[in-house]
């Protein structure tokens, strides 16, 4: 009876609290009492009503030590696991923007930022381009971030330049005066935008059997994620011309595989087709399924007392990180990690240069940082990578390492169909 009633009150504080806001500690510490409950049917409630708080209770979960009981320690891994692997997903869902009323472009860009997490700068002086900074008027209400983008464009006569040079930046230039708007041209899924950019009509006079079509498909991304792979199966691409007739692809067998530079903000990719039959003026639809790996949310790895430090690991939901050793060589320390992913796919295990731009400094116990640090790769396997972090410093004694990876990898379907593409 006591654990019936434990039950409907762990389930009514579920219920109730909606989980709009944090729970607080202290609702976090009765929970976890109850994963050590006498009774199975409570533990299980607590468990599930700690993973229903979502990610906001993680930092709220108590650390794990040599006291900690077992069936407690077991169920607190899986608890955080969960957490950590539903706040990496959040990362693939798409932005939401809010504009209302007159504002100038510095000011739109800046309330961008604030609500996406998404840096977008007018790169128009570094071209040589006027910059004014007129005032403009949007109503964008909870639209995507690329929406956002494109209603913004058109209005100020700007378009997006994907050779940012800088990761994780979106650079805006002066489109030229004769350009489409890029509203209502693009098909947008989540964090990606499409857009077929380019039809090229190829007719070989010498080897007629050789004539082609091939249309150019520009994807792009909001820039706060770098997409580690992007893969297109072309089984899963399907063409319809306007007389309602599928146009099938030179070549089905095909899967693309494009890794996107961190500089870069789009790709692009070809769908080869037959040359269709002039009669076919433009093509009705291309509707397909392309599967992008992202990172997740970063996970922060701290660790203490690296004087002589040895074989320490450290593991958060499908991601370990080791610390091989640290050692000093003159005036320069040496830190030695390793990343290891629990579960890589085959793609993934050919791509983990996306490694190299994950996070790595040092933190004085008075809050100084030193930060960019030189590093090489000593090591490459499937499903691992090492390398060796360069700090110049006369002691390490008083400092942490600090190390911000992806939590976990997702790999995710992409569906898009572009409308209406005329024919050269």
């Amino acid at each position: 009876m006591r654990s019936r009633r434990l039950v409907v009150l762990i389930l009514c504080l579920l219920a109730s609290s909606g989980f709009a806001e944090p729970p607080s500690q202290v609702e976090v510490d009765r929970l976890v009492v109850r994963l050590d409950d006498q009774t199975r049917e409570v533990r299980d409630a607590a468990e599930d009503a700690l993973i229903a708080f979502g990610p906001n209770v993680l930092p709220l979960l108590p650390e794990v030590n040599n006291n900690t009981a077992a069936e407690v320690k077991d169920r607190l891994a899986r608890i955080r696991k969960s957490l950590e692997e539903s706040s990496a997903e959040a990362v693939a869902d798409a932005s939401k923007i809010t504009l209302s009323g007159s504002m100038t472009l510095s000011e739109a860009l800046k309330s961008i930022q604030e609500q996406s997490g998404n840096r977008v700068v007018d790169y128009r002086e570094r071209f040589g381009q006027q910059n004014e900074q007129n005032q403009i008027t949007l109503e964008i209400k909870d639209q995507s971030f690329w929406q956002a983008i494109d209603q913004l464009c058109d209005q100020t006569g700007l378009t997006v330049y994907n050779f940012s040079g800088q990761a994780r930046t979106l650079a805006l230039t002066a489109a030229a005066s004769n350009q489409q708007k890029r509203s209502g041209a693009a098909s947008y899924s989540g964090l990606f935008r499409i857009e077929a950019t380019e039809a090229m009509a190829r007719k070989d006079l010498r080897t007629p059997n050789t004539d082609a079509l091939r249309i150019q498909m520009e994807i792009q991304w909001e820039p706060r994620v770098i997409p580690i792979l992007i893969r297109q199966p072309l089984s899963e691409v399907v063409v319809t011309a306007d007389d309602g007739q599928p146009l099938n692809l030179i070549s089905t067998d095909q899967t693309l595989e494009i890794p996107p530079q961190s500089t870069v903000s789009g790709i692009d990719i070809g769908i080869p087709l037959p040359l269709p039959d002039r009669s076919i003026k433009k093509i009705r639809s291309i509707k397909g399924t392309f599967y992008a790996m992202v990172p997740g949310n970063a996970a922060t790895f701290t660790f203490d007392e690296l004087d002589g430090a040895r074989n320490v690991s450290q593991q958060k939901a499908g991601v370990t990180v080791s610390m091989d050793r640290v050692t000093q060589n003159r005036s320069v320390y040496e830190i030695r990690v390793r990343l290891k992913l629990d579960k890589a796919s085959d793609s993934l295990q050919s791509h983990l240069d996306w490694a190299s731009n994950n996070e790595a400094y040092l933190v004085h116990k008075d809050g100084t940082k030193i930060e960019n640090p030189n590093f090489e790769r000593f090591l490459e396997r499937p499903n691992e990578i090492g390398f060796v972090y360069l700090f110049p410093l006369e002691s390490i004694a008083d400092y942490q390492f600090v190390y911000k990876s992806p939590a976990a990898i997702l790999e995710y379907p992409v569906n898009f169909e572009l409308k209406d593409i005329p024919l050269p």
